[in-house]
């Protein structure tokens, strides 16, 4: 089955759109990057009085986002990054 599913992945689903292929590319800077905007948006919703699981809820939704638009218009533009990622 898993086979299966590799094979008809491969065929079907093997593409990628603008979006995709964004994100694809500042995956790695994401991954390095989102500590300190997480963080910071903590900090942002911290007072709010809501349960812990719906502030989680929140902070995924506006945190992945944010932290792929940050490090694509912000960390990706710097001569020094283009040039590690060139």
């Amino acid at each position: 089955m898993t086979i299966g599913l590799l094979a008809v992945c491969k065929e079907k689903l093997n593409s990628q759109n603008r979006l995709a292929r964004t994100m694809t590319k500042n995956a790695f800077s994401v991954y390095v990057f989102h500590p300190p905007i997480i963080v910071a948006l903590t900090l942002v919703f911290a007072p709010i009085g809501l349960l812990p699981i719906l502030k989680f809820l929140i902070m995924v939704i506006v945190g992945i986002p944010c932290c792929f638009l940050v490090t694509n218009f912000t960390i990706q533009k710097l001569p020094f990054i283009k040039k590690l990622f060139a």
